[in-house]
């Protein structure tokens, strides 16, 4: 078992030291990641962490924060986004773009509002992987991961970890930086 506790204050640490920011203005910066949980989180809120992911997913952070707010204006509501015509599917696509990345996001609207008219809200549909608090046994993060990539298009063994820690929960998004501070620390 590595200590990855360790690990991670030891980088943060190092990050601390090295960037151009004074300390209070790092931590300013941080603050808000401190206070995610899907525990406090409508489904809407949970929903639109979920586009997000996707919309990540192999294009530059930039980019998508450009367009975050009319994103949000057109993706945030599950529920209308599930009953979207091809007709509305091509206007949002005509003002943010991104064919594919709508196409699945409204795939994922259906099954979202079928997850959520089945098991009550989101937060009852983790409980039943026994996930109450945001750092749940393996085990059911391991079960969770699963159902998740079987249930929503785009997400896969990698950012549905990226989906897991916005929601709050202690998960590692191993993504390439990540993985070669592991490797070369001699932890993977």
């Amino acid at each position: 078992m590595h200590d990855y506790a360790l690990l991670f204050e030891k980088i943060e640490t190092s990050l601390k030291k090295n960037l151009f920011v004074s300390e209070q203005e790092y931590e300013r910066r941080l603050e808000r990641f401190y206070h995610m949980d899907f525990r406090t989180m409508s489904d809407k809120d949970i929903f639109w962490v979920l586009v997000q992911v996707v919309f990540h997913a192999g294009v530059r952070s930039a980019t998508i924060e450009r367009r975050k707010t009319e994103m949000k204006e057109w993706l945030y509501d599950f529920k209308l986004l599930a009953e979207a015509s091809d007709v509305e599917e091509k206007q949002i696509v005509d003002h943010i773009g991104f064919r594919n990345k709508v196409h699945q996001c409204i795939l994922n609207a259906k099954s979202f509002s079928a997850l959520v008219l089945s098991s009550g809200s989101f937060q009852q549909y983790f409980r039943r992987f026994g996930i109450d608090d945001l750092n749940p046994p393996e085990r059911s993060l391991d079960s969770i991961r699963k159902d998740l990539c079987s249930r929503f298009v785009g997400l896969g063994p990698i950012n549905v970890n990226h989906f897991l820690s916005d929601l709050g929960l202690y998960v590692l998004k191993p993504d390439r930086v990540i993985c070669r501070i592991f490797f070369m620390s001699v932890v993977i």
